[in-house]
């Protein structure tokens, strides 16, 4: 395996561990809701237009890596070298030879690993009132 995870901070201000609400995916792309569970007052709001593949796990599928410590370290991750990226290609006799980024958004309860060719649109937004 050659999986190499760096850290991924889209937000400069996350201060708490958060959680996924929700993850909505439809032919726009894909919409990953988080808060920190204790309060959902504000949410993130992670957008990603097109992802050709999108893998939504319990965080147990992780340990295979061997490195769940350094996946406790942070919500967010870019996978390089990624087997997810590597699986694609293969899978689709080359037709996604794209340079996509694997994002990784890893909780204790849930992991969203999803591959994506820029870079999403992160926001915080009231749950009461977003904002886009």
């Amino acid at each position: 395996m050659s999986d190499t995870p760096i850290i991924w901070k889209p937000v400069s201000d996350q201060s708490e561990e958060l959680f996924i609400d929700s993850v909505s995916v439809n032919g726009n792309g894909v919409e990953i809701l988080m808060s920190t569970g204790a309060s959902a007052e504000n949410q993130l709001r992670i957008e990603f237009d097109y992802c050709p593949s999108i893998r939504i796990h319990t965080e147990h599928v992780y340990n295979r890596t061997g490195s769940m410590k350094a996946w406790a370290q942070s919500n967010f991750w870019i996978v390089e070298d990624s087997d997810h990226r590597r699986w694609l290609r293969e899978s689709s006799g080359g037709v996604y030879d794209q340079d996509f980024t694997n994002y990784l958004i890893f909780t204790a309860e849930e992991c969203v690993d999803l591959l994506h060719s820029g870079e999403p649109l992160v926001e915080w937004i009231n749950a009461d009132n977003p904002v886009k």
